[in-house]
C-alpha cells in the first residue's frame, strides 16, 4: 500500500549493527584485483543530496559471491584503481551512472566501462515508480536486503554520517543488490523490447548529461544582481498598488487573507471554496480578470515573486556551491512518467520566456569568452510526432510541403481558402489542445469562447483529420486492456486511471493515454539527438560543448571559429537523428546570452 515510513519504523535499528558482516573491508587495492579482472557491480556511496558537492564515502565491488569495501580516499589515491575505473574494457554494473561520473569528475577521476545502470533499467520497466532512493527503487522486486538510506543517515537535524562499519555494510549491500538484480531486470527489459532503449538511448544519455552538468553554464553575476534589485523594486511598488486598490494592508502571500479581500471586502464572485476558505489559485484569478483591477496586479505580483524566489534566489544559492561562476544543474533522468528530463538545484527547465521580466532573466546566462551560445529548438515536434504515429495524411502533407500547419488546419476547420489571424490562433489552440487531450471546456477557457463553439471546433478538427480520432480511440482502448501505452521506442507508461470507478479519474486517464505516447516519443527523439550530437562533436574533434537542455531546446557553447561548422552539424543531426516520413525541423540562432538566442530565433 506504499506505507514505507511505517515499514522503516517497524524495522529494528539495531539490526544495522548486529547483522553478520559478509564483506571484506580493505585499504589495499591489490586485494581487489580478483574482482577488478571480471565484470562487477560497483557502487560509490555519497553523503548529501547534491552530488556536485556531496561527500564521497567509499566504494563497494561485488561479483555476487565476493564483496569488498574500500574508503574513497584510499581507492582514488591508488593509480591501479583509477586506471581500472577508466578502463572501458572492464565491465561495471552501477546504480545511477550519471551521479557517479559527475561526482568523480570533480576529483579529476574518470569512469568508463559502465554497461548496466540498475536505476535506468528499473525506470524503463515502470516510470510511474518515481520515488527516489536505492531501496525505494528496488522495493518492487521484493529485494529487501538493503536498508533505506534514511535508516542509516537519519533525516532533518539527525542527518549525519554513522560509524564506518555501518557505512561499509550499507554500501556493500547495495553493490550485492545491483549484481543480484541485474539479470532479472534485464530479462524484463528484454521482454518489453526495451534493450535498445536502455543501451542505445538512456545509458549513453547518462554519459552526455554528466558532461553537461559538470561543464555547466556561465552566469553574469553583475547582471544577476541587477535583475534581483530591479525585481525587488517592482515587487515593492506592486505591493503598495495592491494595498491602495484594496483600501487596506494585508499579507498578499496569505491565501486566506487574499480570499477575504477579494470575495468579502471587494465582493468578487468566488469560483471555488474549500474547508480552508476561498481558493485563490491562478485558475481562479484568471477567471476573475476584468472584474476588478486588483486581479491583474495580484497575477503580476505572483509572477514577480516566483521569479525572485525560484529563479533569482535559486540561482544565487546554486552559484555559492562552486567558485567558478557557473550553474551546475542536476538533470533527473528517471523521474518523469513520460520520459522527459527534469532539472533541479536549480530548475533550468522552466526558465521563463513569456513575460518581459522573464525574458530579461535569460540575459544572466552568458557565453564564455570567445564563444557564442547556439540555441536549437525543435519546431512543433509533438505535432509532427502525432502526424507520424497516427499517419495523418493532411498533417503530414502540410509538414512535408513546409506549410504553416496552423493556417492549414484553420482552412480545413473553417472551410475557407483565406483565414484571419484570429482563426489561425484558434486552430493553433486546437492543434496543441488535441495533443494534451484538452476538453471542449478547457479549450473554451483558452479561447474565451462558449463551450459549444469549442466542441464544434474539436468535432470539425476530427472531421478534417479523421486518422487522429481513430488513433486516439484505439490508443485508449488498447491502454484500457493492456494497462499501458508505449512510445515509438517502446517506452511504457502505465495508466491505472483508465479502470477507475470515478468518471473524472477515467477521463484524466484517457487524456494521459492520448498524450503520453506523443510527449514520450518527442522526448525520446531529443535524447537520441543528444547522444548522436555528443558523438559527432567528439568524432570531429570540435571544442563545442552541449550546456543546456530545456524541453525541446538544446543550447551549445560554441567557439567563434567553429560557428559555421557546428551550425550545420547540429542542424543535420537533430533533423535526421530518426527516420520519419514527417520531416523534423529546428529553429536555431546564435547569441551572447540566452535572451539574444531567443530574440534572434
Amino acid at each position: 500500500m506504499g506505507f514505507r515510513s511505517f515499514l522503516r519504523k517497524m524495522e529494528k535499528t539495531n539490526e544495522m549493527t548486529t547483522q553478520k558482516s559478509d564483506y571484506h573491508q580493505t585499504s589495499d587495492v591489490n586485494s581487489l584485483k580478483s574482482l577488478m579482472n571480471k565484470p562487477v557491480a560497483l557502487h560509490l556511496e555519497l553523503f548529501g543530496s547534491n552530488y556536485h558537492v556531496a561527500k564521497k564515502l567509499g566504494f563497494a565491488l561485488s561479483d555476487g559471491e565476493l564483496t569488498h569495501y574500500i574508503d574513497y580516499e584510499q581507492a582514488i589515491n591508488s593509480e591501479t584503481f583509477r586506471d581500472w575505473l577508466a578502463d572501458p574494457s572492464k565491465a561495471k554494473f552501477v546504480y545511477d551512472y550519471k551521479q557517479m561520473k559527475v561526482s568523480l569528475a570533480w576529483d579529476n577521476v574518470v569512469i568508463k566501462g559502465v554497461v548496466f545502470d540498475l536505476m535506468l533499467a528499473i525506470y524503463l520497466l515502470n516510470p510511474n515508480l518515481t520515488k527516489e532512493g536505492f531501496r525505494e527503487s528496488i522495493d518492487t522486486f521484493d529485494y529487501q536486503a538493503v536498508h533505506y538510506d534514511e535508516q542509516i543517515y537519519g533525516k532533518g537535524a539527525k542527518y549525519s554520517i554513522p560509524e564506518k562499519t555501518i557505512i561499509a555494510q550499507h554500501v556493500t549491500d547495495k553493490a550485492k543488490a545491483i549484481y543480484a538484480l541485474r539479470e532479472k531486470i534485464l530479462e524484463n527489459n528484454r521482454e518489453f523490447d526495451q534493450l535498445s532503449l536502455l543501451n542505445d538511448i538512456e545509458l549513453p544519455l547518462a554519459d552526455t548529461l554528466a558532461e553537461m552538468e559538470y561543464t555547466g553554464i556561465k552566469i553574469d553575476q553583475e547582471k544577476l544582481a541587477e535583475f534581483g534589485a530591479d525585481l525587488s523594486r517592482k515587487i515593492a511598488t506592486l505591493e503598495k498598488q495592491i494595498h491602495q486598490t484594496a483600501g487596506t494592508e494585508f499579507n498578499i502571500n496569505s491565501p486566506k487573507q487574499l480570499g477575504d479581500i477579494l470575495f468579502e471586502k471587494l465582493e468578487l464572485p468566488y469560483v471555488k471554496k474549500n474547508k480552508n476558505g476561498y481558493s485563490t489559485d491562478i485558475t481562479v484569478l484568471k477567471q476573475l480578470q476584468g472584474f476588478h483591477p486588483i486581479v491583474e496586479l495580484i497575477i503580476e505580483y505572483r509572477t514577480l515573486t516566483k521569479l525572485m524566489g525560484t529563479y533569482y534566489e535559486g540561482l544565487k544559492s546554486a552559484l555559492e556551491l562552486k567558485s567558478d561562476s557557473r550553474i551546475h544543474t542536476i538533470y533527473k533522468q528517471a523521474l518523469t512518467q513520460t520520459g522527459r528530463l527534469s532539472s533541479v538545484e536549480p530548475n533550468l527547465q522552466n526558465i521563463p520566456i513569456k513575460t518581459d521580466t522573464g525574458k530579461e532573466f535569460r540575459k544572466v546566462f552568458i557565453a564564455d569568452t570567445d564563444r557564442l551560445l547556439l540555441s536549437c529548438d525543435y519546431s512543433q515536434i509533438e505535432l509532427r510526432v502525432l502526424a507520424e504515429m497516427a499517419d495523418v495524411k493532411g498533417l503530414k502533407e502540410a509538414f512535408q510541403n513546409h506549410m504553416d500547419v496552423h493556417t492549414h488546419t484553420a482552412k480545413l476547420i473553417f472551410k475557407k481558402d483565406e483565414v484571419s489571424e484570429n482563426e489561425r490562433r484558434q486552430a493553433k489552440a486546437v492543434n496543441f489542445g488535441i495533443i494534451y487531450g484538452k476538453t471542449a471546456w478547457g479549450l473554451s477557457e483558452d479561447l474565451h469562447i462558449p463551450p459549444k463553439q469549442a466542441e464544434k471546433f474539436i468535432q470539425d478538427y476530427f472531421v478534417s483529420y479523421p486518422e487522429i480520432k481513430t488513433y486516439m480511440d484505439k490508443t485508449i482502448a488498447d491502454a484500457t486492456i493492456d494497462g499501458y501505452v508505449t512510445t515509438m521506442f517502446n517506452r511504457r507508461r502505465y495508466i491505472s486511471e483508465l479502470k477507475a470507478t470515478n468518471y473524472q479519474t477515467r477521463e484524466f486517464g484517457k487524456r494521459m493515454a492520448m498524450n503520453a505516447p506523443i510527449q514520450g516519443s518527442a522526448a525520446d527523439i531529443l535524447k537520441i539527438a543528444m547522444v548522436k550530437l555528443k558523438q559527432s562533436i567528439s568524432d570531429k574533434g570540435l571544442k563545442t560543448e552541449m550546456v543546456l537542455q530545456i524541453h525541446d531546446e538544446l543550447v551549445f557553447s560554441v567557439p567563434v571559429e567553429e560557428q559555421k561548422v557546428v551550425a550545420e552539424l547540429v542542424t543535420d543531426v537533430m533533423e535526421n537523428c530518426v527516420k520519419m516520413s514527417v520531416p523534423l525541423v529546428i529553429d536555431s540562432s546564435f547569441g551572447n546570452n540566452l535572451y539574444e538566442v531567443k530574440d534572434n530565433a
